[in-house]
């Protein structure tokens, strides 16, 4: 399984060309005080990591996100609306 990573701005290597990473956001709806939150996952690019959001749902890696809400603290959550692809940039512009 994928090893989920903080953003790219707190890990301190910003420009590490040789990692590859696929991001998927999702949107979390707190099971508490039902405040809603966006947040972008950032995995692995390895074999057996999920390519496509339903492959994102099917891998299990809804499991190992540690939520806690910003406003109250409940660790509990649910997922609303569809969890959605990010391109990279490099993704991005080989579209353009």
């Amino acid at each position: 399984m994928a090893v989920l990573l903080p953003p790219t701005a707190t890990r301190g290597f910003a420009a590490l060309g040789l990692v590859q990473e696929r991001n998927f956001r999702l949107h979390l709806r707190c099971a508490d005080c039902s405040h809603v939150e966006e947040l972008t996952i950032r995995l692995f690019d390895e074999v057996d990591d999920p390519a496509t959001a339903t492959d994102f749902y099917e891998s299990g890696a809804l499991g190992q996100i540690e939520y806690a809400c910003e406003r109250c603290g409940c660790e509990a959550a649910i997922v609303v609306g569809e969890v959605e692809y990010v391109p990279t940039a490099s993704e991005a512009s080989d579209v353009a």
